[in-house]
């Protein structure tokens, strides 16, 4: 059931880490070459949420001759805990704000305004001790069970030797 448990971590470690920082930090990467587009905002807003708020903002580009609706304003889905920092955000980008975004040469459809993940890819480091604790206890776990499964060395005494009173005695 332990080991269960640390693979829990482990796994739950990782799934994290992917989705707030790999995840968005590989598609920076492979953003860097889509095709800059004018674009213009015609949705700009915070939207609430539990705990945390995010931008949501759209807008419309042409690309192949044909006009598309962009939904993603970064590709760490720009959530905070902070209501200011998002309104920053939709004050900076007004509805019939002109400007650029980023379109996918692969995909016409898929399509980014801003090309990073903000400061988000940092709180994948949060995960880290999820994936210490997990990995780190799985393979304690699994060096103890081989060490309790794996037969003693025992070292044979010469034949000379008398241990009758625990004393090792050496005959001349």
């Amino acid at each position: 059931m332990f080991v269960l448990l640390l693979l829990g971590f482990l796994l739950m470690g990782l799934f994290a880490l992917y989705v707030i920082s790999l995840r968005p930090m590989w598609l920076v990467f492979n953003s860097r070459d889509w095709q800059e587009t004018p674009c213009e905002v015609v949705s700009s807003q915070v939207s609430v949420h539990k705990d945390s708020y995010s931008v949501n903002i759209a807008y419309t580009y042409t690309a192949d001759e044909q006009q598309h609706v962009g939904p993603r304003f970064s590709f760490d889905g720009s959530r905070s805990s902070s209501r200011a920092a998002s309104e920053v955000i939709v004050t900076e980008h007004p509805v019939g704000f002109r400007g650029v975004c980023f379109v996918d040469p692969g995909d016409r459809g898929s399509s980014v305004m801003r090309r990073s993940t903000g400061g988000s890819a940092v709180w994948g480091l949060l995960t880290l001790p999820f994936i210490v604790i997990g990995a780190g206890g799985f393979y304690l776990y699994v060096v103890a069970k081989r060490s309790k499964d794996s037969v003693p060395l025992t070292i044979d005494e010469p034949a000379d030797s008398d241990f009758s009173n625990g004393d090792r005695q050496d005959r001349a």
